[in-house]
This record gives structure tokens, sequence and C-alpha cells, in this order.
């Protein structure tokens, strides 16, 4: 099975998956003409993306959006805000996903048999392991 990851692959990830987190969550502020400040938020999953476009969630780490939602890994998302996953790239990907803190994201996802529509709100990120290199 092949896969598209989603972030920088790392050589401890064999299959070239990656953590979502760092592609799919800006993990600074954003300052808007207004001075105002808005921090991206995560949906709080690890994803990956198969060759024919479908969009699994890999991971599900606790006290983030996902999580809080209930989704689980080897849960499929087909549709992100109504748009089609199999339609996009990694790049259409975050910019689907993108989003501030507490926004909603509409996801319907496939397990097993069932449909589900869930709504979360996006989360602030995880903070981020200190880099040891």
């Amino acid at each position: 099975m092949s896969v598209r990851a989603f972030g920088s692959a790392t050589a401890a990830m064999s299959r070239r998956l990656v953590s979502a987190f760092a592609f799919f969550c800006l993990c600074s502020t954003l300052t808007l003409s207004f001075g105002c400040a808005a921090e991206y938020g995560t949906i709080g999953a690890n994803l990956a993306q198969k060759n024919d476009g479908r969009l699994f969630i890999r991971e599900v780490p606790p006290g983030l959006a996902a999580a809080q939602a209930g989704l689980k890994p080897g849960d499929e998302i087909t549709l992100i805000n109504g748009r089609d996953t199999r339609s996009y790239n990694e790049k259409g990907i975050h910019a689907l996903l993108a989003g501030e803190v507490g926004d909603p994201v509409k996801l319907t996802v496939l397990r097993g048999n069932l449909v589900l529509h869930v709504t979360l709100k996006r989360t602030p990120p995880p903070p981020r392991a200190p880099n040891l290199h």
C-alpha cells in the first residue's frame, strides 16, 4: 500500500507517514491588519492519504479536537466542510483544515459501514517537542 504523507518525513517513520500536526496546524500566530493576533488551530489527528485520494485518520492524540469528537484511527474522512477529500492533494487538504482555534470544521467520516457527521472545533496545537539535533 502506497501512502502520501503530510508534513516533513523523519528517518524513524519507515512508511513515510508523518504527524499531521506539523502540516495541518501552523503553530505560530498571524497578526491581522487590525493589530489582533489569531492563533491557528488543529483538528488534532495524524492523517494519511492513499494514492487514490482517500484520507484516513492514523492517530488521535488525547485532549485535542478529534479525540473530543470521538474520532478513531482507521476512520476515513470523506468530506471536509462538504468538499470531497479525494479531489485534493496535501496542500488542498491543509487549506480545507486550516483555521483559527475555536472555529468549527464539519467532517463526514466512514467507520466501517457507518457514516458519521461530526462538527469539531479546532483546538490549540500541542506543544512541540524540543529539537535534539
